[in-house]
């Protein structure tokens, strides 16, 4: 349902709806496969709000390790790096930001995983011209996991909802609220 209200540009009731499931998400039959789904719908509806820095975590949350979760599938992962990416690039000041701007070539070097897919590809090519443009040095693949996990952690700590700040904690995913991204490297090594 927050997907439906999100798509009618609705974004205020889609986290209404997001936030009143909270507490039966986790119980949910399918919060194994579903979960992830929900935290980034969360993101990309704070993100509509011009939240880019919860837009960055939540999505940037929907890719870590959590046990209670599946691995991020491709299809996911292409979404959230993307999302991400759009984030980045509506960052005001930007080119000041060198977390944010490092994120970003994350998304491109990572992202570069899902060539095949037209659409992914194009938003993946739009960051990548931005940050050549401003003159951002690449990295590997492992550089740039460590660089996206950088940004979603500076995004965290910039954020003031108090609501996204506990969502993780609420939905006992995270205990110490650090994120790690080991199956997400996986998918990538797998694609690459």
């Amino acid at each position: 349902m927050a997907g439906t209200y999100r798509l009618a540009n609705n974004e205020e009731d889609a986290i209404a709806v997001l936030n009143a499931q909270r507490d039966k998400a986790t119980t949910k039959l399918n919060w194994k496969e579903s979960g992830r789904g929900y935290i980034l719908e969360y993101g990309v509806c704070k993100g509509r709000l011009n939240d880019k820095f919860s837009n960055i975590w939540l999505s940037g949350a929907s890719l870590a390790d959590f046990a209670a979760l599946d691995a991020p599938k491709p299809d996911h992962i292409k979404k959230a790096l993307a999302g991400i990416g759009a984030a980045c690039m509506d960052i005001p000041n930007l080119k000041e930001s060198r977390e944010f701007l490092m994120t970003l070539r994350a998304v491109t070097v990572l992202g570069e995983s899902f060539s095949e897919d037209r659409k992914a590809e194009k938003y993946f090519n739009r960051y990548k011209a931005q940050v050549d443009k401003l003159g951002v040095e690449t990295c590997s693949k492992n550089e740039a996991l460590t660089y996206l996990q950088v940004g979603i952690e500076a995004a965290m700590k910039t954020i003031d909802d108090p609501l996204v700040l506990t969502l993780l904690g609420d939905l006992s995913l995270s205990k110490d609220g650090r994120l790690t991204f080991i199956g997400l490297k996986k998918v990538i090594e797998a694609n690459s």
